[in-house]
């Protein structure tokens, strides 16, 4: 009598079935192992750090782990290299630059009323000037168009954090008056530029 694989009848039956043992759990075996690397590998650890906002930039909300992230970019469009730049310069510090743009509007809002209080045709003119010397002249809800309402609008702008605001709102102004708020200006532009970036999603 031929003797079977293991010695005995029937010998044909179970091989068959211990192979298909042996395929089902290799089959198993390869397919957590296949599945568990790429979960661990493949973890989108950059989705944790996507999309910064206009809005988390105006909460102070930190921007370094997304300026990290676009340093390590193998490769970096121009819109990411732009991004990149701009976070550098503005939102790891992104509180102490608002004040300091409230205190450069102060400053050149000051030369402007005492410059123009200054060119008018009156004998108290240098009366007037004083009080623009020792304070810092504003009101919250400026009513009217004269100059002060108009820089008090602006400083406005800047305190609600609205670049985009005060870049409207100095249109408004002669072109002799703006030239005094320059400075503003452009700092009010390229904050809008940032907010256009982080918009356009840049930093995906």
């Amino acid at each position: 009598m031929r003797k079977d694989f293991w010695g005995c009848k029937g010998g044909t039956v179970k091989k068959k079935t211990i192979t298909i043992l042996l395929l089902f759990v290799l089959c198993f075996v390869h397919s957590v192992a296949a599945e568990v690397p790429g979960k661990l590998e493949f973890a989108p650890v950059v989705d944790e750090i996507k999309g910064y906002t206009w809005s988390d930039f105006l909460m102070g909300k930190s921007c370094r782990q997304h300026l990290i992230h676009l340093q390590n970019l193998p490769f970096a469009t121009n819109d990411q290299e732009n991004l990149k730049k701009q976070m550098q310069t503005y939102c790891l510090d992104s509180e102490g630059l608002w004040k300091d743009l409230l205190i450069s509007f102060r400053r050149s809002k000051k030369d402007l009323l005492v410059n123009q209080t200054l060119n008018e045709n009156s004998f108290v003119r240098y009366l007037k000037v004083v009080p623009l010397l020792l304070f810092d002249l504003h009101m919250s809800h400026p009513s009217g168009n004269t100059l002060l309402a108009q820089l008090d609008r602006i400083q406005n702008a800047i305190r609600n954090k609205n670049p985009e605001q005060v870049l409207e709102l100095m249109q408004n102004l002669s072109p002799n008056q703006q030239l005094f708020l320059m400075p503003i200006f452009n700092e009010a532009a390229s904050l809008v530029d940032f907010q256009k970036a982080l918009e356009g999603g840049y930093n995906d």
